[in-house]
């Protein structure tokens, strides 16, 4: 089920750059922008189908 794929893999998106961030008292916004970034430039995250 590709959803459910891809549910998780913006929920582990959301949650990673944001716990670091938390605690280090960065900038939330800025590493989730590049977290996005990251996940874009993934072949298997370019186009999702549903």
């Amino acid at each position: 089920m590709p959803g459910l794929e891809v549910t998780a893999v913006v929920l582990v998106a959301v949650v990673v750059p944001t716990w670091p961030a938390r605690r280090l008292h960065a900038n939330e916004p800025v590493l989730l922008v590049a977290g996005g970034c990251l996940i874009g430039l993934t072949p298997d995250f370019r186009t999702v189908r549903g």
